[in-house]
């Protein structure tokens, strides 16, 4: 490679520039293989797996959180796409040799190849392979940090530039992606930045995310932790998100757990967030997808959006089926379970309570056996175990002192007292247990398939005009003044 007049203003060590020469020869030896007839179909093959129109956008967002990146700006021009971010780790080269010590360049140029490794959940996944989506747009990338200033030809070639990003600031990494069929990439990629799913909720350092479009300028994608606090093994923060400019708030549960692969321990982070709506109560009006730091095509069914590192098939839309997977899934259920006793004291400590009624939409409904009855099962068995059912005046009850009442009419002329007295009055063994009816809003409830079924899941009681005709005893009747 004849480099001569490439000015690298001493940018780079005597050995970064043989390390980058020599790569840019041997990615040259490569393409014109891969680019014989017989081979053609490798790059549709790798390039049309993300069936996501634009999805190589939450590549970029990868890299820059892989790079310590906090901050990330993308500009959609006409004629081209400009992303940037202040990553702390910038690009670096490598000899093809160095298996253990890969450097960026020759990951981002790669077939199959990538400086991450799937099972420490240190990093999010093969940028390497991720990054060639941008090829459904672009026939040559540009790349810019302070060492190395580079394009991509023929998808895997490393070649030097001479001058720099015309306003590329120290410490930042620019790419830019000239557009070979501009209108169908500035349409695609526009409706792509708008719908992106909170791509930066379950990433370790970036905080803020803007777009800068033609139409709109400034348009936010970021986080913001306004409380935080530790729950024993799990840390509580209270949120706010903004997702394409609409901001909410939510709460995020964090759990720190050990994986074990091959015989090798692993840290991870899993973590189950619940969102609130506009007057500060839990939105469970839908269904919320997996994250694998960013989301998956599954979804559990649940009304919280959970996050694991977890194995994923190259398109990153649907999960292995692993033993890993199913160990962080089972970890997961627990988390997101034990949360809404989280939840619960919360509410009390801010006079604003979370979990009521919306606890029978939280409980995923039956799969009807299927795997995923295992998170139905790890809520029932938490609200087992907690007080979590509101009684009539308000308090929480555990499942076993709950009772229905049948008609709802008699709750007018019985007291929790006197039910106490009916369960257990005729019986001097026992010792008085309270029991409570809950609150008129579950008993209205009560009637919806869903709600019974949890109900007698948890074996809540029915106590109706047969219960009472049972208990009730004269002297019952006389020491409440009942002739």
């Amino acid at each position: 490679m004849n480099i001569k007049g490439i000015l690298w203003n001493n940018r780079l060590s005597q050995e970064e520039r043989n390390l980058f020469e020599r790569l840019h020869d041997e990615r040259s030896h490569d393409a014109k293989t891969f680019n014989k007839p017989s081979y053609k179909g490798i790059w549709s093959g790798i390039i049309d797996k993300y069936k996501e129109k634009a999805h190589f956008v939450y590549e970029l967002l990868q890299n820059a959180d892989d790079a310590q990146a906090t901050q990330a700006t993308f500009i959609l021009e006409k004629e081209r796409l400009i992303f940037r971010h202040n990553g702390k780790v910038q690009f670096s080269v490598s000899s093809e040799e160095d298996t253990e010590n890969k450097g960026h360049i020759n990951a981002i140029t790669g077939v199959g190849n990538s400086t991450k490794n799937d099972t420490t959940g240190n990093t999010i996944g093969k940028f390497g392979v991720g990054f060639k989506a941008v090829f459904q747009y672009t026939n040559v990338p540009h790349i810019y940090d302070d060492k190395f200033w580079f394009k991509i030809e023929n998808y895997i070639i490393p070649t030097a530039l001479t001058s720099d990003f015309e306003d590329r600031k120290k410490g930042e990494t620019v790419f830019v992606f000239p557009f070979f069929a501009p209108q169908d990439a500035y349409k695609e990629i526009t409706e792509r930045l708008k719908t992106l799913d909170n791509p930066i909720l379950f990433l370790r350092h970036l905080q803020n995310v803007l777009i800068d479009t033609p139409e709109r300028k400034g348009i936010e994608y970021s986080k913001k932790i306004l409380e935080r606090h530790q729950r024993n093994a799990i840390i509580h923060e209270l949120l706010q998100v903004s997702n394409y400019g609409q901001v909410v708030k939510m709460h995020m549960f964090t759990q720190q757990v050990t994986i074990n692969n091959e015989g090798k321990n692993y840290t991870q982070y899993i973590s189950a967030g619940y969102f609130l709506d506009s007057k500060g109560n839990l939105d469970v009006s839908q269904n919320r997808k997996v994250f694998c730091f960013f989301p998956t095509a599954e979804s559990f069914k649940l009304k919280c959006v959970v996050h694991a590192p977890f194995l994923l098939v190259d398109s990153r839309q649907q999960l292995k089926n692993t033993t890993i997977n199913t160990r962080l899934k089972k970890l997961l259920s627990q988390l997101a379970a034990q949360a809404i006793v989280l939840l619960r004291d919360y509410g009390l400590e801010n006079k604003h309570l979370l979990i009521d009624e919306n606890i029978f939409r939280i409980i995923p409904e039956s799969q009807h056996y299927s795997s995923d009855d295992e998170f139905r099962e790890d809520y029932l068995e938490v609200v087992r175990n907690n007080a979590l059912l509101l009684d009539r005046s308000g308090n929480y009850v555990q499942c076993d002192q709950a009772m229905i009442c049948r008609p709802i009419s008699m709750m007018s002329i019985l007291t929790d007292k006197q039910l106490s007295n009916l369960k257990y009055g005729n019986d001097e063994d026992n010792e008085l247990v309270n029991y409570s009816f809950l609150r008129e809003e579950t008993q209205k409830l009560y009637s919806q398939n869903y709600v019974e079924s949890i109900l007698d899941d948890l074996s809540v009681e029915v106590y109706n005009g047969e219960s009472l005709a049972r208990d009730i005893t004269p002297s019952f009747m006389v020491s409440n003044g009942i002739k």
